[in-house]
């Protein structure tokens, strides 16, 4: 075998096993749309100095425009180290540095206790598991919001589903711990 088909094949493993073991364990890299974070960004208030995370945060996309409408103090995590040279580039170039901090950590070994705001894009069999972490870290009057699937046996005080004609509008549901 050739040198240069071996770095190929190591570096496509770097490349893409990193991407892997994100999407097998929590949920795949699928981007938010800004049109979709304008829509939840316009339904929720964020308070100046606000805690946010997102867990899985991918690009760091709706932390910054979180970031872009309030003063808030974002977290990031991503179990991709790809994703999080994504991101932290995409936060510097967006001068949010000192806002907005991105981790190369599982969010289930993270505290969320200090989360005003959680925001999560996961896949549906991770979410039971997620929500009583939610229920046991995160303070009253905490918000969750959850991209596309609800949280199983946790109480919706909004909804905004994707109509028919607007297949491509995704669906989010609006938590707040009690």
């Amino acid at each position: 075998m050739s040198g240069w088909f071996i770095i190929i094949v190591v570096a496509l493993i770097l490349f893409l096993l990193p991407l892997a073991i994100a999407g097998l364990s929590a949920a795949p890299w699928v981007p938010t749309k800004k049109k979709d974070i304008k829509r939840i960004i316009n339904l929720i208030e964020v308070k100046s100095g606000a805690v946010v995370y997102d867990l899985g945060c991918g690009d760091a996309r709706v932390l910054i425009e979180l970031a872009n409408k309030q003063k808030i103090q974002g977290i990031g995590l991503d179990l991709s180290w790809l994703q999080v040279l994504h991101a932290k580039i995409n936060v510097l170039l967006k001068k949010h540095n000192k806002q907005i901090k991105i981790k190369l950590k599982s969010f289930y070994a993270e505290n969320l206790s200090q989360a005003d705001l959680v925001f999560i894009f996961l896949m549906p069999k991770v979410l039971d598991k997620v929500g009583k972490k939610f229920l046991a870290e995160l303070k009253p009057g905490s918000q969750v919001i959850s991209a596309v699937w609800p949280i199983p046996n946790f109480e919706k005080y909004l909804v905004t589903e994707s109509k028919p004609d607007k297949e491509k509008d995704l669906s989010f549901y609006f938590y707040e711990i009690k």
